[in-house]
């Protein structure tokens, strides 16, 4: 399958692709060209959430399964389609189109994401949190103590046994 362009100048060629690969199936597949469209904007949303600017999202793949979940008493296979988007400069892309056959719960949708995208997300996530330093790891009910009084002696606290323990680092 040549990728498409998920837009909406192109919804009536990704649905025709769609009931083509899906058949007779409709129960628990994807048959229209807006749905693709959908996972697309989730996709867009999840990227974002992460930390990741549009610019940034290129390259990123999205591999999506229909049907979601079904009671454990669901007994018989089900048909389900299962596709697979790439954010390009222009957009989304729909790479491929596969109908399954499953027993039980769809897949959840899954991200694949390039080093440097990880290398952002994992920065950005890092810069919400402070790592304790081992010799704080003793004075955190005086910490919690300096948090429920003061913002500002808390970080300053923080900022002196970071220091410390810089100079500790450097004697050894």
């Amino acid at each position: 399958m040549k990728p498409i362009n998920i837009n909406e100048k192109n919804a009536e060629k990704i649905t025709a692709a769609l009931l083509a690969a899906n058949g007779r199936a409709n129960s628990h597949t994807i048959t229209h060209g807006r749905d693709v469209r959908d996972i697309a904007d989730v996709a867009t949303d999840y990227l974002r959430n992460l930390g990741l600017s549009k610019a940034c999202m290129v390259g990123a793949k999205v591999s999506y399964t229909s049907g979601g979940d079904v009671p454990n008493a669901y007994k018989w296979k089900r048909k389900v389609t299962h596709v697979h988007l790439e954010r390009r400069k222009s957009g989304w892309f729909l790479n491929s189109i596969e109908v399954i056959e499953i027993w039980g719960n769809a897949p959840k949708t899954g991200y694949l994401l390039t080093s440097e995208q990880d290398d952002i997300v994992v920065a950005k996530t890092r810069s919400g949190y402070l790592i304790v330093p081992e010799m704080v790891k003793n004075d955190l009910v005086f910490i919690n103590h300096l948090q429920k009084k003061n913002a500002e002696e808390l970080s300053f606290y923080l900022e002196m046994l970071i220091k410390e323990s810089a100079r500790e680092e450097k004697e050894k």
